[in-house]
């Protein structure tokens, strides 16, 4: 309903802005537009009076462009260029400075991007074709101009490249080298433009590959080109795709998918990617979320429905489906692959002049594959094109689409051999639906009942009191006006047999029945079930040419037929059904109908419904034409509709689509009709038989096409006892009711939970006032946990914990397996019970129980499938996270590191590398943990392109070992901050003999000066979502315009897991949040664009595996210093952050950040 408002506002919006522009002068307007575009840099006038205009000043030839401009903006420029109002020497730069300098986007631009996608999904897969047909079909001589010789119609990679071709041959292998390709893989490509790539890959790494492409001309050309090779080319929209390969890549297709179709698109990559696969995505993105992302001229000439994405998007949509292992940025490239394509295109105009000079005329019809013509003229039109004999036929279709064709066509205006098939390909190609018929459908039924008692009667009036000779002629012997049932009948009489006795079995009829015939046609219904299964039946009927032959053909048998409204039956009957009826109930009154029905039903009984239903919600369940000549009123239901609205009064027990059959059935009637149309032209006029034809053969088009169903329902009141027989399964509906009595009781509990117990008296001196509330709610439900498991006897909780942990394939005490535990004390099980994964850890470290092999049980914990966020995690997250609390303010971020890092430097001397580095290493080309982190120093010194006498932050400095590192390598100035006492006596001592060395003990918040680079490795973790921004802003500040930030950190890839978990909160990082991957590109928003991504996950593992042998080996070092329980505790963290990284749920994450885009673009290290 919405998207009908859409284009209206739009247009006013247009009007509004056209009206007011009136009422200045067209020398006032000249004088804006110049203003405006002075602002911006550029200048505007008429070169033979300015001879002094810049090259990337516009020279202005018709004064109409000024007004143009300041009506549509970015449309109006285009347009009036396209139109030769003005010219423009260096057309680069001038748009280069009206980018780089535009401070701010049109209202009008804004309004049509959120008009138009994000209330429409403008890229389903109808409306898709449209960008296929408006710009890759537009020829293959255009492109073969411009392009490379591959035909690569995306960026080129111009690193080690001097000329398109080679950029386009290196993009492609470096392609080829990211997905890591073995001789023998399958690889899909998702919009296989001309077949470049896929040639390119089958040729050069023996590969086979499979196409997708919805463009014919790309098609033709590909298959073309990949013959005799192991490429199949299949002309099918991406989502038909359905099989699994090693490789998948799309190559400047990601902009044609729609943010509506994002998590989609990513589900279905998923789907079809083996386990051990890899997908490469290609795609022009904005990494500034103040910029639109469609462009209204684009959108309108070049690229229809086109969207680009925003940087974040890849990770926000991929969540749960992929984990994002490098990206990379070189954006700058497609500068020189645009301006190339540039040059190739004006050489070769004079080749294209005549395929693209003039303008023609582009019809709907020729998306739907049928042409308009002159058959006189154009012999050549098949039989399903349109012979047009009235020129008036293009404007009336092009005002009323599908009520103006068949307007049309009852005038004579033309005519088509073959209506079936054309109403056939118009079908299948859709649903394109004009916003006209979407209009009318929605103003037509949405406001008002036009099913009202009254207004039924209309139908009946115009429709079935037609006369009763022209359904005599037309239908079978026993007037049935439905669908027939054709499975094992060659004729319509024998059809219609079938289809009744079908619906007699269906209800289960005995003798002496009483049965309810809701719209009881011409009786032929209820004849048959008196004579054949010997019921007795009641018709309800309002129309009066029915009513009298039904009376006529069922005297003497038990069948009464009563001339009333559906709504006047108030009795009990064994059986219910109607056929051909529910389409005339109306939306509106679908639930009082099923009410009706519901009241009128013996408890035993059943309904049957028999109706033409839509299954696609994207198809109107109106169409104007059929609305105002043939079915007045009639409104289709959605098949959902029968469960929707029975929902309380029905079960259905058994549902029956054969809607194929209505296609026979129509043909067979379209036949009986000409058949006899002799018989009955006296009595209707040449206009009428024009229709009659019209709307048999439209209907038979769209059941073919399968755009419309017939539905057999069968429904009981309760359900029917022992099961009804049924050969069709009921897939309808998703009942949400169990998750929300779960949502219901989690409300309940947490209210109870409020009204009990309360903090510790610890808990009470720790609190701040703002966060005592949150404490006392946690404490509350872990009161009433606690409470809950007491009334619980030692047998029955120990019995829940062991099948809980079965769950995850670990089985307490069995002594099988070095991941089982072993229990030393009964009350772990208790414990376990109280708080899972604190209690677990708790126990643990008080010597409950051990386990030979605690990496692996921790392992198989983070990797189950079976892992849920246990409800006390998720609520101590909310409360103490999520609320108003922020808890890393810089009094309470300094105590929380006072807990962690001042534990004492001897313990991280005895398990960290000789650097002392306290975060991910980097394993390439490394057999030891020393090594390791060089290696990782190296990568960031490398990314962060550093150069002697460059000055550099380091935003957590930890004890230095970065810092001293960049400054003896690098020849780099750095200043390192941290509020750890411990680190930074340790890292003053460090690089005491390094005077290009600062350390500062101080928070990040307090720095207030410019830095050539910056980086922050595994301090974001400590920073808090609710100072995430702050963070960005604070390093934006400090960054030169031309510098480079990079930020190291864990992260988490699954948004339902809490940033935090409570054993890790109270004893290793108080107040410490894990940042998701999407936060990165979230939180730094207008304020950095991400030019690279390193996922670099598959190191931690190693990392703190060697971290743990290390600590082990060591412990005799500590044991002074340190208890058991702090050893226990120790390894347990260690163990269990180990399982976490190799389990893929926590991540770790090199991103580089720019504050505007390097110039020259951003050369990935790996």
């Amino acid at each position: 309903m919405f998207e009908h408002f859409i284009l209206y506002f739009l247009k006013l919006y247009k009007i509004c802005v056209h009206m007011t522009l009136r009422l200045f002068s067209d020398l006032r307007i000249l004088k804006e537009v110049k203003v405006a575009f002075r602002f911006l840099g550029v200048r505007v006038g008429d070169k033979t009076k300015q001879p002094d205009l810049k090259p990337w000043d516009i020279h202005v030839h018709d004064p109409r462009f000024y007004r143009r401009v300041a009506e549509d903006y970015g449309l109006g420029l285009g347009e009036a260029y396209m139109e030769g109002w003005w010219d423009c020497d260096d057309l680069v730069e001038m748009f280069n400075r009206v980018l780089s300098r535009l401070p701010w986007i049109p209202l009008r631009a804004r309004l049509i991007e959120w008009l138009g996608f994000i209330p429409i999904n403008r890229q389903t897969e109808e409306l898709s074709k449209e960008v296929a047909i408006k710009h890759y079909d537009l020829g293959n001589e255009l492109f073969t101009c411009m392009l490379d010789k591959n035909m690569n119609y995306s960026c080129g990679y111009w690193a080690n490249a001097d000329n398109l071709d080679q950029a386009q041959l290196d993009k492609m292998d470096l392609i080829a080298r990211k997905l890591k390709l073995e001789p023998g893989m399958k690889v899909l490509d998702i919009g296989c433009g001309w077949g470049g790539m896929a040639k390119f890959l089958a040729e050069k790494y023996k590969v086979s590959v499979v196409g997708y492409n919805i463009s014919k001309e790309q098609v033709a050309y590909a298959r073309k080109l990949c013959a005799d090779l192991p490429v199949e080319i299949r002309m099918e929209d991406y989502r038909k795709v359905n099989e699994k390969f090693d490789r998948i890549y799309s190559i400047g297709f990601f902009e044609h998918v729609g943010r509506k179709n994002y998590r989609n698109f990513f589900e279905l990559t998923n789907r079809c990617l083996k386990d051990d696969g890899i997908h490469l995505v290609h795609t022009i993105a904005i990494m500034d979320k103040m910029l639109i992302s469609t462009e209204e001229w684009v959108n309108t000439y070049i690229f229809p429905g086109g969207q680009l994405p925003y940087g974040a998007d890849l990770d926000e949509y991929s969540q749960g489906y992929f984990i994002i292992e490098d990206l990379h940025n070189f954006g700058d490239d497609y500068r020189r692959t645009l301006l190339a394509w540039h040059k190739n295109f004006n050489d070769n105009w004079p080749k294209l002049r005549h395929l693209y000079g003039e303008k023609g005329v582009k019809l709907k019809f020729r998306e739907f594959g049928i042409r308009l013509g002159d058959k006189r003229k154009q012999p050549d039109l098949k039989p399903w094109d349109i012979d047009v004999h009235d020129h008036r036929f293009y404007r009336r279709v092009a005002v009323d689409h599908a009520l103006g064709l068949g307007e049309t066509y009852m005038e004579g205006w033309w005519d088509c051999d073959d209506l079936l098939e054309l109403w056939y390909r118009f079908c299948k190609t859709g649903p394109w639906i004009p916003f006209s018929a979407r209009l009318v459908d929605w103003i037509g039924f949405a406001p008002i009942n036009r099913q009202s008692e009254e207004l039924s009667k209309e139908v009946a009036i115009k429709h079935y009191d037609l006369g009763n000779q022209l359904f005599k002629y037309m239908l079978d012997k026993n007037m049935c006006y439905s669908c027939g049932y054709w499975v094992n009948a060659d004729n319509l009489d024998q059809a219609q047999l079938d289809k009744m006795d079908l619906i007699a079995r269906k209800l289960k009829l005995e003798p002496g029945m009483k049965v309810l015939d809701l719209g009881c046609g011409w009786g032929g219904m209820a004849k048959f079930l008196a004579e054949k299964y010997k019921v007795s039946v009641v018709g309800y009927n309002i129309s009066k040419e029915q009513v009298a032959y039904a009376r006529k053909l069922c005297a003497g048998l038990p069948v009464e037929i009563r001339m009333e409204d559906y709504r006047k039956v108030n009795e009990k009957f064994d059986r219910i059904y109607h056929i051909g009826f529910f389409e005339h109930v109306g939306r509106k009154n679908y639930r009082r109908f099923f009410e009706l029905t519901n009241r009128c039903l013996k408890d035993d009984g059943l309904h049957l419904v028999h109706t033409i239903a839509v299954m696609d919600k994207r198809i109107i369940t109106t169409e104007e034409w059929i609305n105002t000549y043939i079915f007045p009123g009639g409104q289709l239901p959605y098949g959902a509709d029968l469960d929707e609205y029975s929902q309380g009064y029905f079960i259905i027990e058994d549902l029956h689509n054969f809607g194929d059959d209505y296609h026979r059935t129509l043909l067979a009637w379209h036949k009986n009709f000409n058949d006899n149309w002799p018989k009955l032209s006296h009595l209707y006029e040449e206009k009428f038989y024009r229709m009659w034809n019209y709307y048999l053969l439209h209907c038979a088009a769209t059941f073919k096409a399968r755009k419309l169903h017939l539905l057999q329902a069968v429904m009981s009141k309760s359900g029917v006892f022992a099961g009804y027989r049924s050969r069709w399964p009921l897939y309808f509906g998703e009942h949400k009711e169990a998750h929300k009595a779960a949502h219901k009781e989690a409300h309940k509990a947490a209210h109870k939970a409020a009204c009990r117990g309360g903090p510790s008296q610890e808990d009470q001196r720790l609190m701040s006032s703002e966060h005592s509330f949150a404490l006392c709610l946690y404490h509350a439900y872990k009161f009433f946990w606690s409470f809950a498991l007491s009334r619980l006897s030692e047998q029955r909780v120990m019995w829940k914990v062991k099948f809980v942990f079965e769950k995850f394939g670990i089985r307490l005490d069995s002594g099988k397996d070095t991941a089982d535990p072993v229990i030393h004390d009964t009350r772990f099980y208790r414990r376990v019970a109280e708080d899972f994964l604190l209690g677990l850890a708790e126990s643990y470290m008080d010597g409950w129980w051990d386990c030979e092999d605690l990496c692996e049980m921790s392992f198989r914990l983070c990797r189950s499938p079976n892992l849920r966020v246990p409800v006390p995690m998720r609520v101590f997250y909310d409360l103490g996270f999520k609320g108003n609390v922020n808890r890393q303010l810089v009094p309470k971020s300094k105590k929380s590191v006072e807990q962690h890092y001042d534990l004492g430097n001897d313990l991280f001397i005895n398990f960290l590398d000789k650097s002392m580095l306290y975060s991910c290493a980097y394993w390439d080309q490394a057999d030891n943990l020393d090594q390791a982190q060089i290696n990782k120093m190296e990568l960031i010194a490398q990314k962060l392109q550093l150069k002697p006498g460059m000055r550099v932050l380091d935003i957590g400095s930890g004890w230095g070992g970065v810092a001293k590192y960049l400054a003896e390598n690098h020849g780099v100035s750095v200043v390192g901050c941290t509020i750890s006492k411990q680190q930074i006596e340790y890292s003053r001592r460090l690089c005491h003999e390094l005077p290009v060395v600062e350390f500062r003990y101080d928070d990040y918040r307090n720095i207030n000066e410019k830095f050539d680079r910056v980086y922050s490795i595994e301090m974001i973790e400590h920073v808090g979502s609710k100072n995430f921004r702050t963070f960005f802003e604070v390093v934006n500040r400090c960054l030169v315009d031309d510098g480079l930030f990079l930020v190291q950190s864990s992260t988490l890839l699954n948004k339902s897991f809490p940033r935090t978990e409570e054993f890790t909160d109270k004893y290793i990082f108080p107040n410490g949040e894990m940042p998701y991957d999407i936060d990165f590109i979230q939180y730094s928003q207008g304020l950095f664009i991400v030019e690279d991504f390193h996922n670099m996950s598959s190191d931690y593992p190693k990392t703190l595996e060697a971290w743990y042998d290390n600590f082990k080996r060591n412990w005799p070092k500590l044991q002074g210093q340190y208890d058991e329980r702090f050893y226990r505790m120790w390894t347990y963290y260690l163990c269990n952050a180990r399982a976490a990284y190799r389990a893929r749920m926590f991540h770790a994450l090199q991103i580089v950040m720019s504050k505007r885009g390097l110039l020259g673009g951003y050369k990935a290290v790996r």
